[in-house]
């Protein structure tokens, strides 16, 4: 059996697209953590669809789908917006990166180059029972809806050469 999944990756300058495929195995709909709902204030709300960076080795970089950290550094992070992929069913997404890959000083919010890499690992959360779910309201008062204590699983897809620009 395939990895449920894979990306592909190509490059403009320092600009790196990505674009990702999940393939729903089982016979159930499963929720992806395909952005995140950050929550700025007691009553204030913001969802994103960024990405997040971590450093697997010395050559090897994670791109996290779903944690944006990197541009909300002062916001309090909620594991957030899930998209339901039916059974047997794909979820297709892209996101744009620019390079070189940094995250945010935890205290001053400046970005920390994170060093050169060759290689990326893609990484995204998956719900594969029916969560509990939460209802807030964003800054123009609509709601947004995400999964009340989550219990999500990390999938990673295989690295891959970062491309010459």
């Amino acid at each position: 059996m395939a990895d449920p999944l894979s990306f592909t990756l190509s490059r403009s300058g320092n600009t790196l697209h990505l674009a990702y495929q999940y393939e729903n195995p089982s016979d159930h709909v499963v929720y992806l953590a395909d952005g995140m709902v950050v929550q700025l204030k007691a009553d204030a709300w913001r969802r994103t669809t960024g990405v997040d960076f971590e450093r697997r080795d010395a050559t090897t970089v994670t791109i996290a789908i779903g944690r944006d950290l990197s541009t909300m550094p002062k916001a309090v992070p909620v594991p957030g917006f899930f998209i339901p992929v039916a059974a047997h069913a794909k979820h297709v997404g892209k996101r744009d990166v620019v390079m070189p890959f940094t995250n945010p000083d935890p205290v001053t919010g400046q970005q920390i180059p994170l060093g050169d890499f060759t290689h990326v690992v893609l990484e995204i959360g998956v719900i594969e029972t029916e969560p509990k779910w939460r209802e807030v309201k964003n800054e123009q008062g609509q709601p947004i809806k995400f999964p009340d204590g989550p219990s999500m699983r990390l999938l990673a897809a295989p690295a891959q050469p970062i491309p010459k620009a």
